[in-house]
């Protein structure tokens, strides 16, 4: 059944992910003084991270959403933490080339430990916890494109174990064709995550504009001139942190969007050899995954199919949480699972799968922050130590070209 909430990209059905029940931020911390430093464009997981970091470092911030915060796609990310992309690296450094890829994969690994030490310092841990990932070979035949991987992170020192078969049954009870195990993962809470970062930023003077849409944006000498629902305000630079819902004339389209769909189990009397140590996902394309949360409960997405429309998107929910269940009791055989809640989402995700982060090249003095594909989170965080540095007059610590929205 459709409860009716739109969650920008997303519609929830059968109930909706707990953590989107919880009490959250006001939606307005406070009247917008200018000028300001930097208006921020979105209110989600990206948003606060960037408002966060500019925030403490003395940046006049205002962020706005025309939801409230962290009530798009936010509240309903499955809140994994892999610095693994959905493109390979061996298959990335074919495609981009070595440098470039490996530099990436480094910026999304440390992304991980910066994650790690942002939720270490909340007061509350917004639900992370490191947890290993496991990623399976679906197939006999994927167990070539493993051995690959693996001696192309080695040879990078991007560590990763290689497991047999046997020892994947063993250890996890999962069956399959062999896996590569990294400790460089984790889960969290992306909608704690999102207040506590936006509670920090409101903390440090920012301001927080939540259900107050950006109705136009124009130039005014040197400065933005934001046209929202509650008055017009002014800013040196802007950030856009919308997602897909980005205007096209700040981001051309360049993008595929795809529909995804999600379910949340009852809480499980028991779970096996696997027992909650790791995530899952596969080889298979598109992959399934499956992470625990606290209860347990278990996550299982995937079953991506190119987006169309939301009704059409919607009417493919009950068949493929069907085909997820089914893959489910496939990963973790022997183990009675009850599906409690199902959702459909639309995601976009670049040719090379990795995030646009940079200058509009179409609107001058704009910036873009956009995760796009599987590592939102991730890409967020990445985002917000790039564009911390760029818009305070730095330079990034390492290359970032492969990440610049006109590629």
């Amino acid at each position: 059944m459709t409860t009716g909430l739109e969650a920008g990209s997303l519609r929830l059905h059968s109930g909706a992910p707990w953590w989107l029940l919880q009490d959250g931020l006001a939606d307005i911390s406070a009247p917008v003084r200018e000028p300001i430093d930097v208006a921020i464009i979105g209110a989600g997981i990206t948003g606060a991270l960037i408002a966060a970091n500019l925030a403490t470092e003395g940046a006049r911030v205002a962020v706005f959403d025309r939801r409230t915060p962290a009530t798009g796609s936010t509240a309903v990310s499955t809140g994994l933490l892999q610095y693994e992309i959905d493109r390979s690296l061996s298959d990335l450094i074919d495609l981009i080339g070595e440098e470039a890829a490996v530099t990436a994969y480094r910026w999304s690994w440390d992304a991980i430990d910066r994650l790690a030490g942002i939720a270490a310092t909340l007061p509350e841990s917004a639900g992370f916890e490191r947890m290993p990932s496991l990623y399976l070979a679906s197939r006999r035949s994927h167990r070539k494109d493993l051995d690959r991987e693996q001696e192309t992170r080695e040879r990078v020192g991007l560590g990763s174990e290689r497991l047999t078969r046997q020892e994947v049954l063993a250890q996890y009870g999962v069956p399959g064709h062999g896996a590569l195990r990294t400790d460089q993962a984790g889960v969290v809470d992306p909608v704690a995550l999102t207040r506590g970062l936006l509670s920090r930023a409101i903390g440090c003077g920012a301001t927080l504009q939540g259900r107050t849409a950006v109705h136009d944006l124009t130039r005014s000498g040197s400065r933005f001139v934001l046209e929202t629902e509650r008055g017009d305000v002014r800013a040196d630079q802007v950030v856009f942190a919308m997602g897909y819902e980005v205007p096209p004339r700040v981001l051309p389209d360049r993008v595929k969007l795809h529909s995804t769909f999600a379910l949340v189990t009852e809480p499980a009397d028991h779970l096996g050899a696997w027992d909650s140590q790791c995530l899952l996902w596969e080889t298979n394309r598109p992959y399934t995954y499956v992470r625990p949360v606290s209860g347990g409960r278990l996550i299982c997405g995937g079953e991506d199919f190119p987006f169309k429309n939301p009704d059409a998107r919607d009417a493919l929910l009950a068949p493929r949480a069907r085909r997820l269940e089914h893959r489910l009791s496939k990963l973790l055989p022997g183990i009675r699972l009850r599906t409690e809640f199902t959702w459909s989402g639309t995601f976009a995700e670049t040719r090379d799968s990795l995030p646009l982060i940079g200058p509009s090249r179409e609107l001058h003095g704009a910036f873009v922050a956009l995760g796009y594909g599987g590592n939102g989170i991730t890409f967020g965080a990445i985002a917000a130590d790039i564009l911390c540095c760029l818009l305070r007059g730095r330079h990034p610590p390492r290359d970032i070209r492969m990440f610049d929205p006109a590629r």
